[in-house]
């Protein structure tokens, strides 16, 4: 696919549409525009057809981007992993809260300067990342306060904020506050899942839940190209009116997001290596974000999202093929971009909305809890363990947080470059776990 054909166009696609800057200015809405929301969205197969509309764009922030246009992955680990048998303590205690499920003293991973933790065996494929030093685990992170719903936890994540009023994803914030007129539809992505994370004012992001299926959905025995060139014509020529012209602006993109996935999927691009997995794994779509990001479309943000790590029962057996999962996607992903200019651009993050429980259930598994563990990974980490568990001192039998989320999303955006204090809406905590050489 020709770049430059590609890029031509001014709104956002994917799963859902919606116009940005450059097409509003064309359209005029930043001066005669008074509506505050867009229209609606392209149906495409697998996938939700809604999203956030753009409301009409103000002038852009102002702040300064990253000079190097690094890249942040994101690991959406939905359902609440349990932090405790991904990084496990060497406190007896542990085994005394988990009879039946503790992970094997045997089967544990080393963690090269680390004595009182072990590392899942699951997440083997990581461990020469950590003993490179370009591997981080932030333990018993969490919002002060949280409770355990699954709705409100991945609220507040996702808003970063505990606030209800905050309309806005993090990401979303940084988005829209580094936002430039010619900004690449695919300067945000979601992949495997919807990403609230990614909801700004204005920035609208390219969602895409199975990329291996994403296509226009025709019926059985359609005459497919006659629909090529109906969807040709929705477009030309374009609507004075500009809520009609939005809608075709939207079309116009969602037709190329179809076409790149189709040549990702197929392998019909400049570098072989770019062919990503099929299939709806974790690993599968960070296969695909490795082939996104080689196509170089101004890819700033990409969100993975996989489920399944809600363990009320069979914990053991479940978590270790979920997280064995992340593992060899990330390893994998990290594996594929060695070696070329993105090696030293990304960064890849893990998040889920709570830890679970330090007791055991009854049934196999564990149950809500508060804080968790995640990770980062990547040539600009400057690895090693913030935090911990301290088995004594619980909170109504869970694991106390002693990170806040937002300090680790201020590591993030201080990745990403550009503003920190205004997305979060406060200063907080800087953990040290990025290079000098990045901050």
């Amino acid at each position: 696919m020709d770049r430059r054909r590609f890029l031509a166009g001014v709104s956002v696609a994917g799963v859902s549409t919606a116009i940005g800057l450059a097409g509003w200015q064309q359209l005029g809405g930043r001066d005669g525009g008074t509506g505050t929301t867009g229209p609606g969205t392209t149906p495409t197969t697998g996938a939700p057809t809604t999203t956030t509309p753009a409301s009409p764009v103000p002038e852009p922030g102002g702040s300064e981007s990253s000079s190097d246009d690094r890249i942040l992955v994101v690991v959406q680990m939905n359902g609440g992993n349990d932090a405790l048998n991904t990084l496990v303590p060497s406190d007896g205690r542990y085994r005394d809260f988990r009879s039946t499920i503790a992970i094997p003293e045997d089967e544990l991973l080393v963690m090269g300067g680390v004595s009182d933790h072990a590392l899942h065996p699951a997440l083997e494929p990581l461990l020469p990342y950590w003993d490179d030093g370009a591997m981080a685990a932030i333990a018993g992170i969490g919002f002060e306060g949280a409770g355990r719903s699954h709705f409100e936890a991945m609220d507040w994540w996702f808003r970063g904020s505990p606030d209800p009023t905050v309309t806005t994803g993090w990401l979303g914030r940084w988005l829209d506050l580094t936002a430039e007129g010619d900004d690449s539809p695919f300067r945000s992505v979601a992949l495997g899942g919807g990403a609230p994370a990614l909801k700004g004012q204005t920035s609208v992001p390219t969602v895409v839940t199975s990329p291996g299926a994403f296509s226009f959905h025709a019926p059985r025995n359609a005459d497919r190209a006659a629909l090529e060139v109906a969807r040709a014509a929705l477009v030309d020529p374009l609507s004075d009116d500009p809520w009609i012209a939005t809608v075709q602006l939207a079309q116009q993109r969602t037709s190329e997001a179809v076409e790149l996935f189709a040549d990702l999927a197929s392998g019909d691009t400049d570098q072989a290596t770019d062919r990503p997995r099929r299939g709806s794994s974790a690993a599968d779509s960070l296969s695909t974000a490795a082939a996104l990001i080689r196509q170089d479309l101004g890819t700033r943000v990409i969100i993975v999202s996989t489920s399944g790590f809600d363990t009320h029962s069979n914990q053991p057996d479940t978590q270790a093929s979920l997280l064995g999962d992340v593992a060899s996607g990330v390893a994998g992903f990290l594996d594929t971009l060695s070696g070329t200019p993105w090696a030293d651009r990304v960064m890849v993050m893990t998040t889920s909305e709570f830890g679970r429980r330090v007791q055991e259930n009854g049934s196999g598994g564990t149950d809500h809890g508060r804080a968790g563990v995640h990770f980062l990974a990547g040539n600009g980490v400057d690895g090693g363990l913030v935090g911990g568990w301290d088995l004594g001192s619980l909170t109504d039998g869970d694991l106390t947080p002693v990170v806040d989320v937002r300090a680790l999303y201020r590591t993030a955006l201080t990745w990403l470059g550009g503003p920190v204090d205004e997305v979060l809406g406060g200063s907080f905590e800087d953990l040290g776990l990025l290079r000098a050489s990045i901050v």
